[in-house]
């Protein structure tokens, strides 16, 4: 199910109702029931976590990154992405990706960030194209000045390679699923 679709159907589920998010089920089989089949999964197991047997969960609609300057990181992620962020402040700066989905810049943690710490995560942009498609993405990348820390290469879903951003974060890019 592509991300579009799943934006279309319900947003929440009552955890009672359904498995929990990320057993081993996995979250895929969720998303990939209809949305009428969705409310009615059965449950895995688990607390009664509010005492009436549910609780909602949404789906995630902000992607947080700790930056060490809001205004540099927006002014790479604006170049990398062709895009203006909305300025809520010096500190924290977001990019509308649609759907009501941001991507957030804060700098407001930047005490807490060490460069020597490994990043155990990254984001990912999911292309459509194939192959030539991801190359012409890097080519462009590169020509801009990115540091690239992983060069394409063909992984378990395709041609993939990953750039790092001014604190480390990574982002890499891989083709869509389809």
């Amino acid at each position: 199910m592509t991300a579009a679709k799943v934006r279309r159907h319900k947003k929440s589920v009552c955890l009672s109702d359904a498995f929990v998010l990320g057993h081993s089920s996995g979250a895929r089989g969720l998303l990939n029931t209809a949305p009428h089949e969705q409310a009615h999964a059965p449950f895995a197991g688990g607390p009664n976590i509010n005492g009436r047997g549910k609780t909602t969960v949404r789906l995630p609609n902000q992607f947080l990154i700790y930056v060490s300057d809001a205004a540099s990181a927006a002014a790479f992620y604006g170049e990398l992405f062709d895009a203006k962020p909305e300025v809520l402040s010096p500190r924290y700066m977001t990019f509308d990706l649609g759907g009501g989905v941001v991507l957030a810049l804060w700098s407001g943690k930047s005490r807490d960030l060490d460069p020597t710490t490994p990043r155990n995560f990254e984001v990912g942009i999911l292309v459509d194209g194939g192959s030539s498609e991801i190359r012409a993405i890097h080519d462009e990348w590169v020509a801009k000045g990115v540091e690239v820390v992983e060069e394409p290469n063909e992984d378990v879903f395709g041609l993939t390679f990953v750039i790092s951003d001014l604190d480390g974060n990574r982002l890499r890019v891989a083709p869509a699923d389809h």
